[in-house]
């Protein structure tokens, strides 16, 4: 790469008299755009769905709208929003996963806002269906998850909801993946049975629900029990202590190693990175044999 030649070397013209540009406001508080948005320009998507390469998926669940399976007969209205959240080390440990397992055929995803990590994952695994698990409800996160949104900010957080509800931009962000990706708009255990209660496996399983313990803590468990050989990706580790505690104690409770890369995407799958580190956790001197027990009922 050529070195670029100092601005003292150069003899510029003068720009012409006139205003000085516009100020650019800082970027507002919490992780870069750029970094934490999909950028439409790398993953361009086809806007035609006749121009679109129909995917041949294979689906084992049937519509069912009264219980909050698959997709509305009609297109949604609201115009796509990109927004979410899906970095660099969400794909690394995805990637690392995927070239262990080869040929994904389901893969199941709680909780999936606006679609980034949805989208992403059926872009890479154009061959297998997508099952993405969330209730999609704007009260619910104005009422119950104000918290896990403090880098928003609580205004901007309306606002965004308000101009982009939840499932109807989700539908509008997918819609060109309607062939592979199947919402169920239900609570994120209830779409754990449902596919065991349909014998649908899938190999890799994406939690990135509800950051509280307890719901986090029974998202992994009802994964670890419905389907044990399924590889299982978070988010969120280092971020929240509630993620943190539930991972480790669930790792515990099924003898798992644990791999957090960048102290932020975590996974059970063995493997190894310069960006992460893995470890088995070790109960802590305060744990009773009742308190571990407790896991398990």
């Amino acid at each position: 790469m050529s070195t670029p030649t100092s601005p003292k070397a150069k003899t510029e013209p003068k720009p012409p008299p006139g205003p000085p540009p516009p100020m650019v406001p800082p970027p507002p508080p919490g992780p870069p755009p750029a970094a934490n948005i999909i950028d439409p320009a790398k993953r361009p998507r086809e806007e035609d769905d006749h121009k679109r390469k129909k995917k041949r998926v294979k689906i084992d669940l049937e519509r069912d709208l009264d219980n909050g399976i698959g997709w509305p007969h009609q297109r949604p209205r609201e115009p796509r929003h990109r927004h979410g959240w899906f970095l660099p080390t969400h794909e690394r440990v995805f990637e690392r996963v995927l070239s262990d397992v080869k040929d994904v055929t389901v893969i199941l995803e709680l909780g999936s806002w606006y679609g980034s990590s949805t989208e992403w994952l059926a872009e890479r695994c154009p061959d297998a269906a997508v099952y993405a698990v969330d209730l999609w409800d704007d009260s619910f996160i104005l009422d119950k998850q104000r918290d896990h949104y403090s880098t928003i900010g609580d205004r901007k957080l309306e606002q965004l909801l308000d101009r982009h509800p939840l499932w109807d931009t989700f539908l509008a962000n997918l819609y060109s993946f309607r062939d592979q990706v199947i919402p169920l708009k239900m609570e994120t255990v209830s779409g754990v049975e449902v596919l065991k209660k349909k014998g649908i496996v899938p190999q890799i399983i994406y939690i990135d629900a509800d950051h509280h313990y307890a719901p986090c803590k029974k998202d992994i468990q009802a994964c670890l029990k419905a389907f044990p050989d399924a590889i299982i990706v978070g988010d969120d580790y280092g971020h929240y202590e509630s993620v943190r505690n539930a991972v480790t104690e669930c790792a515990l409770e099924f003898d798992k190693s644990v791999h957090v890369d960048q102290n932020h995407c975590w996974t059970y799958h063995p493997m190894e990175s310069a960006t992460g580190r893995t470890f088995k956790p070790k109960p802590r001197a305060t744990d009773s044999f009742a308190s571990l027990l407790a896991g398990y009922f």
